[in-house]
């Protein structure tokens, strides 16, 4: 009862079996993704209907699915031992900007594109391709006994509470370093970048003038992946993550600053300056704390926590579904969740139906991005895993692999779709940036099934060394 993953001893026919497990599960990803690309094909996939499609991903399905993936099995025992998982994404974007960093360094990408060769080693994908390879893989290797006690999903849903508002601040911190300066009535953006005009002043140095043409609304694209970006974009309010030129969004966090800075005007004995300094300070603050809270409580995020809450408060509110008073309301956020995997991997099918043009992007930059992504944070991912394995937590013997599989899987996936609008910011090139994505998604079937065979092996070896330090 103690083998999850895999029973009995690592041996030479188990871990075929584990890879046969793992061409499986990618496998069933790209025939699903096959359907998006044949859909593309003929007309069926148009720019809206990926756009809406993929709105209906982040804003419904993938909440829907967290939410009844956390509910059943959330606690106060899991979130004992789960809380590390919290700061987890902190420690992971570190190791893809130090990835994208030294990517920079051998791969000399182009001057326009060194940004965002960093941010495409950075960002991964953390919600549609973690949420399918999961899934899959949970259905190939895992075992009835433990389905409703080890949900993989569940673990993943706790990194995905913290990852967006870091997502943000870290791409926030990016353009602050590549002095990023937005001007929302002029058609241009003016860019002074320290550091990347060449791999020796990367750290510091002389800066360049970026400057590129707003794209117009409704303008045509050639690819699929800037339309699911615009999509996923638009339905978690990503924005424009600058907090010294506000967008018009923010220009109401301003007014509430205001308002909710007005007693100063009328504080005794205050001298003007420190009047004015105090309303300074309290429109900055309420300004910071709207844009802090809109890219933090994105829809995915509002799907977990509202999980947690529920789980662990009043789950007889909605389990067994059967009979409980909202059980239908449970069945029915089931029921939607379970379309968050095919309309995942239809668009990334779709995605794949334009390539790009080939003078897009270097190939040496686009083959070092997609090794930085698939083959060294897959490696740095263990590596963490190992790092918390020493440290000792005490996750239970059902619940081990599943756990220590959603510590490796988000290290293993390309760059998400919405860091086309990071590189479209920061005056990068955002084709190029499309393209990277693209060939990315491309190599992925070729190197998972070899990687997610060495995560599992990894999450098998872990329990039998615990199992014997246990003797």
């Amino acid at each position: 009862m103690g083998d999850y993953y895999c029973s009995g001893e690592l041996s030479g026919p188990m871990i075929a079996n584990i890879a046969v497990a793992s061409v499986r599960a990618v496998g069933c990803a790209v025939t699903l993704a096959a359907v998006g690309l044949g859909m593309a094909k003929v007309g069926m996939m148009t720019p809206e209907l990926a756009r809406g499609l993929s709105q209906f991903s982040v804003r419904l399905a993938i909440p829907a699915l967290l939410f009844s993936s956390v509910v059943p099995g959330v606690s106060g025992r899991v979130l004992s031992f789960a809380w590390p998982l919290l700061l987890l994404p902190a420690l992971n974007l570190l190791l893809g900007l130090l990835a994208g960093l030294l990517t920079v360094v051998v791969v000399q990408p182009p001057e326009d594109f060194r940004l965002g060769t960093v941010a495409a080693c950075s960002f991964g994908n953390t919600q549609g391709i973690p949420i399918v390879l999961l899934s899959v893989m949970q259905q190939s290797l895992g075992r009835a006994a433990f389905a409703n006690l080890a949900d993989p999903l569940l673990f993943l849903s706790l990194e995905l509470l913290t990852y967006p508002l870091l997502q943000w601040l870290l791409g926030l911190a990016l353009l602050r370093f590549a002095g990023v300066s937005e001007n929302e009535d002029s058609p241009q953006l003016t860019t002074t970048a320290p550091g990347l005009t060449d791999s020796g002043s990367l750290l510091g140095g002389r800066s360049r003038p970026l400057r590129r043409t707003r794209r117009e609304p409704g303008a045509a694209s050639h690819s699929y992946i800037p339309m699911l970006a615009d999509g996923e974009n638009a339905a978690e309010q990503f924005g424009r993550p600058t907090l010294s030129n506000a967008s018009s969004r923010d220009a109401s966090a301003l007014q509430l600053g205001d308002a909710g800075s007005s007693w100063a005007a009328h504080a005794p004995g205050l001298c003007e300056g420190c009047r004015r300094a105090a309303l300074r300070i309290g429109r900055r603050s309420l300004a910071v704390v709207r844009l802090v809270a809109r890219r933090a409580l994105i829809p995915p995020a509002l799907g977990v926590a509202l999980g947690v809450l529920v789980g662990l408060y009043d789950k007889g509110l909605v389990l067994p579904p059967e009979v409980a008073p909202l059980g239908w309301l449970y069945l029915a956020i089931e029921k939607l969740g379970a379309a968050a995997v095919p309309v995942n991997f239809v668009l990334l099918g779709a995605a794949l139906a334009s390539p790009p043009a080939p003078d897009t992007a270097p190939p040496t930059t686009v083959l070092g991005i997609t090794a930085a992504r698939l083959l060294v944070l897959p490696c740095l991912g263990i590596g963490v895993a190992r790092l918390l394995v020493g440290a000792g937590l005490p996750v239970p013997v059902a619940m081990a692999d599943p756990f220590w599989l959603v510590v490796l899987v988000v290290n293993a996936a390309p760059t998400a779709n919405n860091i086309v609008a990071l590189a479209e910011i920061a005056g990068d090139d955002r084709r190029a940036m499309s393209a990277a994505i693209f060939y990315q998604y491309c190599a992925a079937p070729l190197l998972l099934p070899g990687v997610l065979t060495l995560f599992v092996v990894f999450v098998c070896h872990t329990r039998e060394m615990a199992a014997r330090s246990d003797l």
